[in-house]
């Protein structure tokens, strides 16, 4: 049996590599250091008020803010903090936080590929990593997804079989409610929109990639050539593609790929837009059934090795989804891809990938449940969590509607938010997972912020961005690590540009206020907690 580790286990970047050694520090102590002197927190209060009180423009906006201390769980400032809020992205945070407390940091998903009798047979896990290209690429060594799909083909067919009846797909990990109600349905063919499956491949999207460069022979008005991957031979069979893309001298490149709701074939795509001459241009695009189009993918690759796979009544390869009842007792595995729970939780935080936190959502259903993974089932266990973990009116105060923050249903009170952050931090192996998971300034979704600031401290948010919504959560962090604060701006109601750049700026001044008045107090609670230890 093949194994194939589908991501690195261990990540390159040695920042991170630092935070699974901290001594926490700041929970340790966190019952000397609280500090006599009021004057601290009201120095804190201050400098965050004359932040909120400067965004005049913000004044028809809804904002709500929270800073905790994430050792001791003390609230530190509030404003607003109770109220529920949209929290777009920063939803992410609350997904990640219920897997690692179900599925814990050492989580390795798997998929295995393998015969059963005269069938081959894909068993899923709901990894959101699998053929993801990002992973691919970093992993080592380096690899594409083609020429991944090409080794799991050569796996299978070492096993001798020449036929085969069919593939069959077992994804019953999770339901088969691809796409959540809540989505906007205007938007179900972009790559933040991807149906969520038992079995994910390549983030559940086609890329295509557009060439207008005179090598390409590309001219002004014709269409401009185009590629896809991963590299599909069934063009015109279980997948079509109308090219309707132009080329133009001038402008911008405006290619964008329709797909056809509910075709036959049921990937069915429509280029559409401009590329200018002599440039290039890459849209990705979510397809239907992703657990089938892996099938189609290794059945092409299967026939070329001389392995063919038998035709459904429409002439396609046999392509199956496994029934409920379904039991694989003479499976014999060909093939296993796993990916860690660390690549899993970077991709959902630090690029905030939705199909990752929606199928982590489910995901966490199915494993308290045993059912087939569903949004309801995984709201349920998210709920659970933060009843046992921060009391019953937390929970209620909150609603769950999906796992990544792309449904508007979602409702977070910032003071939800700073107390759930805090509550993981203080938790061994799932604090330091967490943190590894999240972008600081200069990478990932941050790395556009912060750029005229110069933090003492270190931070680690996740940001939050949806139509009216703007949002920001995570930690400021001492460099000693012994003390950390926890901190939730959620801004709904945004109405205008200037409101959207205000809102933004309220963010990292809130996290500017708070790195100057932690490294303001820090070196004095850092003195009152050895005095209290006998330092």
């Amino acid at each position: 049996m093949r194994s194939m580790t589908n991501s690195p286990t261990s990540t390159k970047d040695s920042r991170r590599a630092g935070l699974n050694r901290w001594a926490y520090g700041f929970v340790r102590t966190a019952a000397v250091v609280l500090m006599s002197a009021a004057a601290s927190a009201q120095s804190l209060d201050a400098r965050i008020s004359s932040v909120i009180n400067s965004k005049q423009s913000l004044q028809s906006a809804t904002i709500g803010v929270h800073v905790r201390d994430a050792g001791t769980g003390d609230s530190l400032f509030g404003s607003g903090e109770s109220k529920p809020l949209i929290p777009a992205s920063n939803m992410k945070l609350i997904t990640t936080g219920a897997a690692l407390r179900v599925l814990g940091p050492d989580k390795f998903f798997e998929t295995r590929f393998g015969w059963d009798g005269d069938r081959i047979v894909i068993i899923g896990d709901g990894d959101p990593g699998l053929g993801d290209p990002a992973l691919l690429d970093s992993s080592e060594p380096a690899t594409t997804v083609d020429e991944m799909l090409d080794t799991l083909a050569a796996a299978l067919a070492k096993s001798g079989h020449t036929k085969a009846s069919a593939i069959e797909i077992d994804d019953r990990v999770l339901d088969r409610q691809y796409v959540h109600p809540d989505w906007p349905i205007d938007q179900l063919n972009r790559w933040y929109c991807a149906e969520v499956s038992g079995i994910n491949f390549h983030t559940n999207c086609l890329s295509f990639f557009f060439d207008a460069s005179r090598s390409s022979g590309a001219s002004p008005g014709g269409s401009p050539d185009l590629r896809l991957q991963p590299s599909i031979d069934g063009i015109g069979r279980w997948l079509t593609v109308e090219n309707k893309g132009k080329v133009v001298k001038d402008g911008r490149h405006t290619a964008w790929v329709a797909r056809a709701a509910g075709a036959r074939p049921a990937n069915d795509y429509t280029v559409f837009g401009n590329v200018r001459m002599g440039g290039s241009a890459m849209v990705d695009v979510a397809v239907h059934e992703p657990g089938k189009v892996l099938g189609y993918l290794l059945a092409e690759r299967l026939e070329k090795l001389g392995v063919k796979v038998e035709r459904d009544p429409q002439g396609l390869a046999n392509i199956t989804l496994a029934d409920g009842e379904a039991v694989y007792e003479d499976f014999e595995p060909a093939a296993v891809v796993r990916t860690s729970m660390t690549d899993v939780l970077r991709r959902a935080n630090t690029n905030s990938q939705n199909l990752y936190t929606e199928a982590l959502i489910k995901r966490i259903g199915h494993e308290i449940t045993r059912e087939p993974g569903s949004w309801n089932s995984g709201a349920s266990v998210v709920r659970m969590l933060l009843a046992e973990d921060l009391g019953p009116s937390h929970a209620t105060n909150t609603k769950i509607d999906d796992g990544s923050g792309m449904s508007r249903g979602n409702r977070v009170a910032p003071e939800t938010m700073t107390a759930w952050l805090g509550n993981l931090l203080r938790r061994p192996g799932i604090g330091e997972a967490l943190l590894a998971s999240m972008p600081s300034p200069g990478t990932g979704t941050l790395r556009k912020r912060f750029k005229d600031t110069d933090l003492t401290n270190d931070v680690f948010a996740k940001t939050g961005t949806i139509n009216g919504v703007r949002g920001l959560s995570g930690f400021v962090i001492t460099p000693d690590r012994a003390h950390a604060v926890a901190f939730s701006v959620l801004i709904n109601d945004i109405e205008h540009g200037s409101q959207i750049r205000d809102a933004l700026n309220l963010h990292e001044e809130v996290v500017v206020a708070i790195d100057g008045w932690l490294a303001d107090v820090a070196p004095a609670r850092k003195k009152d907690a050895a005095d209290a230890l006998g330092g």
